[in-house]
């Protein structure tokens, strides 16, 4: 009898054992579900506040209607609110302000004189070998003949880098970091020095707004030291014109007239998120400004 009894007891055991491993699996089965599931709608909440985040940033720019674009209009200031647990910035910067690299060579390989001087000079006002314009040619040209100091197919294939160079435009400005010599140092830069990235981009048009571009560029336009800096002075009170410009210096004014504007068409914005766990994420978009306001690019720039 006490065998007997000895026995229901191991499998009464044996059975609350099985039974409350089977509902710990369970919960550890539910609660993996529940993070999942919190977890992929956390990501929603966020997709859903970055395109709030653009769409506030349209709006920004189409009440901007006046026929010029500079630094002290209510686009450049950053918006800071707060949506449910996040905090949420939004950053509105101007492309038409950067030399866009894809436009200084055609599609049949013709160049635009006015932007090759533009960013051959930047690229010694900024202190880059001469070298990263080569490579950077024979990145986005047809052939697969070499410049003096260029890199084509038989230099990738030797670091282990095949079908490369595409021979066309960027499609990404993360492009140049695979191009011979842009590194890190060139690209983002060091300490105080601002890297190629901060004056060059792929989302405008072949002019460039000289109410925002950066002193470096009006610095590879010709204009000294003092120069630039009357400029900078006179952009925080009003936006420029032909006739401060002219007064300013004249021949530098003539020389890049036809690739200098005063309004923009391209904006970036860059949309910020922290949550009250100090977890941050972010997203950006190239929003074009015309006869209508579209985000034209999301994601990776």
């Amino acid at each position: 009898m006490n065998k007997k009894n000895g026995f229901i007891l191991i499998y009464v055991l044996g059975v609350t054992f099985a039974f409350v491993s089977l509902i710990l699996f369970f919960n550890y089965k539910v609660k993996k579900y529940l993070d999942s599931f919190t977890g992929y709608y956390k990501e929603i909440e966020k997709e859903n506040i970055f395109e709030l985040g653009f769409e506030l940033a349209k709006k920004i720019l189409e009440n901007d209607t006046n026929n010029n674009d500079w630094l002290g209009e209510t686009w450049n200031i950053e918006r800071n609110f707060r949506i449910n647990e996040y905090e949420v910035k939004i950053i509105i910067s101007d492309e038409n302000g950067k030399i866009n690299i894809n436009k200084i060579m055609g599609e049949k390989g013709q160049v635009n004189q006015l932007l090759f001087d533009l960013i051959k000079s930047l690229f010694q006002v900024c202190g880059y070998s001469s070298s990263l314009l080569d490579c950077f040619f024979d990145w986005i040209d047809e052939d697969n003949l070499p410049r003096a100091e260029g890199a084509e197919e038989i230099y990738y294939k030797s670091i282990g880098l095949i079908n490369l160079p595409p021979n066309r435009n960027l499609l990404s400005l993360r492009e140049l970091f695979l191009i011979k010599g842009f590194d890190n140092n060139i690209l983002e830069g060091e300490e105080e020095n601002e890297g190629l990235l901060s004056f060059v981009t792929i989302y405008s048009d072949d002019k460039i707004n000289i109410n925002t571009c950066k002193g470096q560029i009006l610095n590879a336009m010709g204009f000294t030291k003092s120069q630039v800096d009357s400029i900078m002075v006179e952009r925080e009170y009003r936006p420029l014109n032909e006739r401060f410009l002219t007064r300013v210096n004249r021949q530098v004014f003539l020389k890049y007239r036809n690739l200098i504007k005063y309004n923009s068409n391209y904006f970036r914005v860059l949309v910020y998120l922290k949550d009250e766990k100090e977890n941050e994420a972010v997203c950006e978009g190239i929003i074009k400004k015309d006869k209508s306001i579209e985000l034209i690019r999301k994601g990776i720039l």
